[in-house]
């Protein structure tokens, strides 16, 4: 697995598609980015998941909500 890994989605503020690098030096934790578009601050939590936990498992939400 590569240090930084490019995920997509869309912003739970403004439904915009964006892809948002993670560093998975550190293995799954949560923090705070602004949307690339809206500025809006969303909530980024990711874990390693699948049998060699070499999948990984994301969910961005509003932060606030």
């Amino acid at each position: 697995m590569n240090p930084i890994e490019t995920v997509t989605s869309r912003c739970p503020w403004c439904d915009a598609p964006l892809e948002i690098d993670l560093d998975v030096t550190a293995g799954g934790r949560s923090y705070v980015e602004d949307c690339q578009i809206c500025c809006a601050p969303i909530v980024i939590e990711f874990e390693f998941s699948g049998a060699d936990e070499d999948e990984i498992a994301f969910t961005l939400t509003r932060d606030g909500d």
